[in-house]
């Protein structure tokens, strides 16, 4: 039996919608796309979360609509419910979390964070380095599985503890199939994320692209390619990071996510800089446990903004 409906005045454009997953009412703005679980307030000046209307350009057969950006065309949004975010474990801030192994789904990570080592396919041990900790693994764990995502993307694989994370919440939930970018997988790697995956019993959930991002990722995009999450966490300048968000969001399907990694990074920093200021197609979720150190970022809608738009950052 469905809740009640809440008994809310809205603001012109927005209506409640009930989500079938999780039972309960959300709210859905149908011109901009957004969709949010908390009731719009109402402005006195208008409801400032609606897109301006389209602007008209003078052509040689009369009015048309300007192109959307990357020459793509004006997409409607569907009325989409928004993904959870799950906040239920500690800041990767306090060293504790290294220790928690209720943030640890499989006897794999629980190994890798326990003895700080890995192995490769040979069986030879390294040291552990370059990889989630348990609060921003568990993060993504949480976003993968509460929203039943089965389509997900990853820049930047290493020694595969992210990808463990998220092939392991495939499993546990809707299924699906990871891929992972990683052009030094093989060498300086040493194939341990293919092998860790492998020990796990994840291999049906997991695809490796053995390229650079900048390769990859238009690849997937001219093959249609599309995904729920995509993770970022390649070459940290502001450049690569900002290419990587690029290429992420034509990737991305409205309503999905982007995981940045490493945002204590200077170039890490400016790339989300410019995106919370740049991007209003784009909602930045705050409030997650792994916000210290990973920003959280859901797709409002498709990018309407006008072909000269910038605001400083």
């Amino acid at each position: 039996m469905a809740p009640p409906k809440p008994e809310v005045v809205l603001p012109l454009g927005w209506e409640c919608l009930l989500s079938a997953k999780f039972d309960t009412w959300y709210y859905h703005h149908k011109e901009s796309g957004k969709s949010q679980w908390v009731p719009p307030e109402i402005e006195e000046k208008g409801d400032e979360s609606s897109s301006p209307p389209l602007k008209k350009a003078k052509g040689g057969s009369g009015d048309f609509a300007a192109p959307g950006p990357h020459g793509g065309a004006i997409h409607e949004p569907s009325p989409l419910e928004p993904l959870r975010i799950v906040a239920k474990h500690p800041e990767p801030s306090h060293k504790s979390v290294w220790f928690c192994t209720e943030l640890m789904p499989n006897e794999i990570i629980r190994e890798i964070y326990r003895t700080e080592r890995v192995r490769d396919a040979a069986g030879n041990e390294h040291k552990f380095r370059d990889g989630v900790n348990p609060a921003e693994g568990m993060h993504i764990y949480n976003c993968v599985r509460t929203n039943s995502l089965t389509s997900t993307l990853e820049v930047g694989c290493a020694m595969g503890t992210s990808a463990l994370y998220i092939c392991q919440a495939m499993k546990d939930g809707a299924g699906g199939v990871h891929v992972a970018i990683d052009p030094n997988q093989d060498t300086q790697y040493k194939s341990i994320a293919r092998a860790n995956i492998s020990r796990a019993g994840l291999d049906d959930h997991f695809e490796l692209i053995r390229e650079t991002s900048y390769a990859a990722m238009p690849h997937l995009l001219r093959n249609g390619r599309k995904f729920h999450l995509i993770f970022i966490d390649g070459w940290h300048t502001f450049d690569y990071t900002l290419m990587d968000f690029f290429f992420a969001d034509l990737l991305l399907q409205v309503n999905g996510l982007i995981l940045l990694d490493d945002i204590n990074h200077k170039g890490v920093q400016k790339c989300l800089k410019y995106v919370r200021t740049n991007w209003p197609h784009y909602e930045y979720v705050a409030d997650t446990p792994a916000a210290a150190t990973m920003a959280t970022f859901r797709k409002l809608s498709h990018d309407k903004r006008d072909w000269n738009a910038h605001v400083n950052f």
